[in-house]
């Protein structure tokens, strides 16, 4: 392994720690456990990921696809975290945005399916389970999710508050950032090596936010009801007017 590789990693295991220490002192385990649960996760595939590569290197590429399917696996609960904590339970806007998280997935997934089907992978590796391109339009799916969420609580006025705000943001981008990584690396193949080390100062760069956004507790503001009353509203002036323009179309 090159020098750079260990240094990066000290890093993100330096900035990874001090986040799972600060989610522990601030009882954040309880108050979110998804996030938490996330982040203890990582924080343990690359525990031993790092002692992988010290002690036994010939087994550090298969065990880095297998770390890659337990991410994709978790990274869902930062989703959940975020419908759980910002809308408020048995509310008409929690039971809509559940729903719409299940409809989108019902059709996300096939979609990224049959685009990693049709779509030649012009990238391989070995030591990966997912096709790449698998991996990057799924990166690209749980970002606009993401955003999904956090544009539908924005535009129901539904506070998100400096920690769901800053775990949904930081998350969402670096989302992105990675599936561009992933399309630029499969447009040029000699990218490789700044595209594993960029991905690794990415990640660092959100561990750094989320512990800033973590920094103390500030939780969306209790509900009142008046989002309750603006969902209703809504929905009803634009229940009115789609009963106006049937209307209008009869006529």
């Amino acid at each position: 392994m090159a020098p750079s590789f260990y240094a990066i990693s000290a890093a993100g295991i330096l900035v990874e720690g001090l986040l799972v220490g600060l989610l522990i002192k601030r009882e954040f385990l309880k108050r979110y456990p998804y996030f938490s649960a996330f982040v203890l996760c990582d924080f343990t595939c690359n525990l031993i990921l790092i002692a992988i590569a010290l002690l036994l290197p010939q087994w550090f590429r298969w065990s880095s696809g297998a770390a890659l399917i337990v991410s994709v696996l978790t990274g869902p609960l930062i989703v959940c975290e975020l419908v759980r904590v910002v809308f408020p339970l048995r509310s008409s806007l929690r039971r809509l945005a559940q729903s719409a998280l299940i409809g989108t997935g019902l059709v996300l997934f096939p979609a990224v399916v049959a685009l990693c089907w049709t779509q030649a992978n012009l990238i391989h590796f070995a030591y990966r389970y997912f096709p790449p391109t698998f991996e990057q339009y799924l990166c690209l799916a749980e970002a606009l999710v993401l955003l999904a969420v956090t544009g539908f609580a924005r535009y129901y006025h539904v506070p998100l508050g400096r920690n769901m705000g800053g775990m949904a943001l930081g998350f969402g981008l670096y989302l992105l950032a990675y599936a561009i990584n992933f399309a630029a690396l499969q447009a040029i193949p000699h990218f490789l090596p700044y595209w594993q080390a960029l991905c690794s100062i990415l990640y660092i760069g959100l561990l750094v936010f989320w512990l800033w956004s973590f920094w103390k507790y500030a939780p969306p503001e209790p509900a009142t009801g008046t989002h309750e009353i603006a969902w209703k509203g809504r929905s009803a002036r634009m229940s009115t007017a789609s009963m106006a323009a049937a209307r209008r179309g009869q006529n």
